[in-house]
Parts: structure tokens; C-alpha cells; sequence
């Protein structure tokens, strides 16, 4: 059984190879290249010989290495972790990744070998057009190959095209996950908790990026992650793709921050913004909760009461008003998150 490890995903797009657009590009390029070869040696046929040899190994290694390298510099699936291999299995076909992958390897091989054999063909003839007739039809062989390739050369390019837009978090460290409905404080917390500009990260199945920040907690890096767009709506609002991206999620360890906005002037009711809290509990058993009233410096005690009339689930969790905007009751805050996370 492969053991599932923890890979950095920036790194791991950072050393992709992109894949050309069609099969038809990368032979372009490799009989362009080829061209420039020169013979070496006596003049006559030696020279003809060494030139259309040396016309092949060109194109054949250029093709070959091409090929490894789109290969093996795309993340392998089993070698991430659950996190991403989760969102993989969201923006890509896993199995037509993998199989196009292996084809791709398997044609460099192939390619390798078939070139050695037009190679000693040259070698052992002594016309000059047969030399000739031999160098062609290695061509004619390569670009039979790489047409066979070229629906998986176009399947790679958009799959790698997709993981480029992957968000760069690390989900085996600590994290702290600001949840609820939109325009209640999420991106001003978010910024006075990490007191630095967060990084906007491009992140697939929502309409908006995500915002990510970092603090320091009992000497532990911590990451900060807003995910406008995913924890903002209540289940019944969201597709099956963005269900199954929040689930991803669950691999994350750490606090999840429920923001509530008791006034309403973020435009959504208290029973709207409790329906998403419940789905969240109800998506995230496990992580332990931190409910934040935020704008302490505009709602008054019957905005508080009336939450607890129409959210009862709120008297389950820890419960800390603030003003983000004010930076009011902030370093309280920060103390329980600090106490929180061990």
C-alpha cells in the first residue's frame, strides 16, 4: 500500500511541464530542430549517413524528453494529500489523467526504441536515397505516434491548466477557517487577525478567490483562510460541485470561526445566517467552533437576544463580540484562539 504523504502543491505546479496544444506543435518543433543538423566525418555517403542519424536522434530525443518530462513533472495523485487528491477528483477525470499520463511515458519509450532501429537501418545501408527514404519514414512513424497522443496531449494541457488554479494551503498545519454569510466582517477579521495583507489565491468552483493569512500561536505558523464564495450560503444554495469542495475541507485541523452579523445590515436575516452555521455543524462535527458576533460597536443587547431566540445552536460554542472594523475585543479574540490551538 503507498503510504499518502503531505506534497507542497506550489512546488509541485511550480516544476509542471505544460503540455503543448496538439501533437501537430511538438512535431513542428522537433523536425525544425532536426533540421539544423549537420554530417561529420569524410564527405559522400558517410557524411549523408551521420547527417540524417543525427537528424533522427535530434527529433526522437527532443520528442522522448518532451514527453517524460509533461510525464513525470504532473503531480502524481497518490503521492498528495487527501486534501488535494479530493480536489483533483473534482476538476479532472482521475482515471483519463492517470491513463493519458502513462501513455505519454510508455510513447517516449517507444520512441526511444524506434529510433535506435531507423538508426542501425542507415548504419547498414550504402545508398544514399535509401538513407533518405529511412529518415522519412521515422517521421512518418514519430508524427503516426504522436497523433495517436494527441487527444491525451490535449486532455493534459487543460487537466494541468486546472491544477495551476489550485490554492497553495497547506492542510496539515493548524488552521483557522472563517465561515458565514457574505459582507458580515469575514476579510476585516481575517486582516485584524493576521495584522499583514493576506495572499488572494485563485480557488476552483466559486466565483471569488481565497484569502489567505498567517499568525503566530504558541510558536506554531498558523494559516488564516477566508473562503468567500464556498462557506457563505446555506447547503441547498450550493451544486454538487462546491458540496463536495467543502467536504475536501474536512482534512483541515483546527478552529472553524463563525461570523454573525446581529444587526442584519449585511443584508442577510439571522435565521439565514443561523441556516448556514447549522450546515456547517452538520458538515464539520469535528472541528471545534468559535462563534464571533461582529460589529459590537453598532448592535445593541436585542440584536443579541434575538439570535439566541432564533439560533438556539449558538449556546453550544464559545461565543466572543468584537468590532473588526474598531478592532474592538480583537486580543480577546486572539486569546482563545491561542487557547484553543495547542
Amino acid at each position: 500500500m503507498i503510504e499518502l504523504r503531505y506534497t507542497d502543491i506550489e512546488k509541485v505546479i511550480k516544476k509542471m511541464y505544460i503540455a503543448p496544444g496538439s501533437s501537430d506543435k511538438l512535431f513542428e518543433i522537433a523536425v525544425n530542430r532536426s533540421k539544423r543538423a549537420e554530417g561529420r566525418g569524410r564527405k559522400g555517403l558517410e557524411k549523408i549517413k551521420n547527417k540524417e542519424i543525427r537528424r533522427i536522434e535530434i527529433a526522437a530525443d527532443y520528442v522522448a524528453k518532451t514527453l517524460r518530462k509533461i510525464a513525470l513533472s504532473s503531480p502524481f495523485i497518490e503521492e498528495l494529500h487527501p486534501f488535494y487528491q479530493e480536489l483533483f477528483s473534482i476538476i479532472i477525470n482521475s482515471y483519463s489523467y492517470r491513463r493519458c499520463l502513462s501513455f505519454l511515458y510508455k510513447s517516449s519509450r517507444l520512441i526511444e526504441r524506434i529510433s535506435k532501429k531507423y538508426i542501425k537501418d542507415i548504419i547498414h545501408c550504402n545508398e544514399k536515397n535509401s538513407i533518405l527514404r529511412i529518415r522519412k519514414s521515422f517521421f512518418g512513424r514519430l508524427k503516426s505516434i504522436l497523433e495517436d497522443l494527441d487527444d491525451c496531449m490535449r486532455k493534459i494541457r487543460v487537466y494541468q491548466l486546472e491544477i495551476l488554479k489550485l490554492p497553495a494551503l497547506n492542510p496539515e498545519i493548524s488552521s483557522i477557517i472563517i465561515a458565514g454569510a457574505p459582507n458580515v466582517g469575514k476579510s476585516s477579521i481575517l486582516k485584524v487577525l493576521t495584522r499583514a495583507k493576506p495572499e488572494i489565491k485563485p480557488y476552483p468552483f466559486t466565483t471569488k478567490e481565497i484569502i489567505v493569512g498567517h499568525i503566530e500561536s504558541n510558536g506554531k505558523r498558523i494559516q488564516v483562510i477566508d473562503t468567500p464564495g464556498l462557506l457563505d450560503r446555506p447547503l441547498e444554495e450550493k451544486n454538487n460541485i462546491e458540496k463536495r469542495a467543502i467536504l475536501a475541507m474536512k482534512h483541515f485541523k483546527g478552529l472553524l470561526l463563525y461570523v454573525f452579523d446581529p444587526t442584519e445590515t449585511c443584508g442577510f436575516t439571522i435565521k439565514y445566517q443561523c441556516s448556514i452555521l447549522t450546515d456547517i455543524i452538520e458538515m464539520f462535527p469535528r472541528v471545534e467552533k468559535i462563534i464571533i458576533f461582529n460589529k459590537m460597536d453598532v448592535f445593541n443587547k436585542e440584536h443579541i437576544n434575538r439570535i439566541f431566540l432564533i439560533c438556539d445552536v449558538v449556546k453550544r460554542y464559545n461565543i466572543v463580540e468584537i468590532s473588526a472594523l474598531k478592532g474592538l475585543n480583537i486580543e480577546e479574540l486572539k486569546r482563545i484562539i491561542h487557547e484553543k490551538i495547542k
